[in-house]
């Protein structure tokens, strides 16, 4: 998401999920100019899709299996132009994350506890650490392209799917990735990422998309496989409730605690 959202900073959530691609030595030669102007085509499409989005509102039911364990989550996520995010989570635990370019609130109902982190005092490198660091816990992966221009220097192909009629692969080296672009919905429709040593990083697809305002066209079911260190990571995502452009209350984005929510500032 912050990944791209917060790479993604027009838009949190990655929207939180952005893919970040280092350089690699091995990879000499640029693209032809053709290939990297198709390719930024593609991916700017998708990009300013987003960033003309003004409120974007969706509940987010996530299972995560590990070899070790499973976890169910559910959170409603609020977004409004420029750069205001609510994250009302509310399984396993109630939790409200709130950010906005003033401050950040992470406040836990059942314990009456709130922080307030003043992000306006603070530089912009630690501002966008301090609530990418929070918001990557919600970030959904596969929704928007990433890293734009990192993944441009790397270009190799433009090529189309053989399945779906109009989707174009753009591929490249360094390492190597693929992503799936849907030029009519300007949709991300799978991800491919591996790291310099040909292992897969990230695998991502999204299905079921709905129209949720005109061309606005998001994906209901996101599904994700990690490879870590201790092993394969899936992760499966339902959207619901998606709400384009709506009319939000301004109240939404305050944090207004009565006198017995003990208030730590930061």
């Amino acid at each position: 998401m912050i990944a791209k959202l917060w790479t993604s900073s027009g838009l949190a959530f990655p929207l939180l999920g952005g893919l970040l691609l280092c350089s690699c030595a091995a990879w000499a030669e640029p693209a032809p100019t053709g290939v990297v102007a198709r390719a930024a085509h593609l991916f700017g499409a998708v990009e300013q899709r987003f960033e003309a989005i003004q409120t974007l509102q969706y509940t987010v039911e996530r299972t995560t299996q590990s070899t070790r364990q499973q976890m169910q989550e559910r959170w409603l996520f609020s977004y409004r132009k420029p750069g205001d995010i609510r994250i009302d989570y509310q399984s396993p635990q109630d939790r409200l994350i709130l950010v906005t370019p003033a401050n950040m609130v992470e406040y836990l109902p059942a314990v009456r506890k709130a922080l307030r982190t003043d992000l306006a005092r603070l530089p912009a490198a630690e501002r966008s650490a301090r609530a990418g660091g929070v918001l990557a816990r919600v970030a959904v992966e596969g929704l928007r392209v990433g890293d734009v221009r990192a993944l441009l220097a790397r270009v190799q192909r433009v090529t189309p799917d053989a399945r779906q009629a109009g989707a174009q692969w753009v591929e490249g080296a360094g390492p190597r990735f693929r992503i799936l672009v849907d030029p009519a919905r300007q949709a991300v429709l799978a991800t491919e990422l591996w790291d310099a040593h040909g292992d897969i990083k990230l695998r991502t697809t999204a299905e079921d998309f709905v129209e949720a305002a005109p061309g606005q066209w998001l994906p209901q079911r996101l599904s994700a496989v990690f490879g870590t260190a201790d092993g394969t990571v899936t992760s499966t995502v339902r959207l619901s409730g998606i709400r384009v452009n709506a009319a939000l209350d301004p109240a939404l984005f305050q944090f207004v605690p009565d006198r017995k929510v003990i208030l730590v500032e930061r």
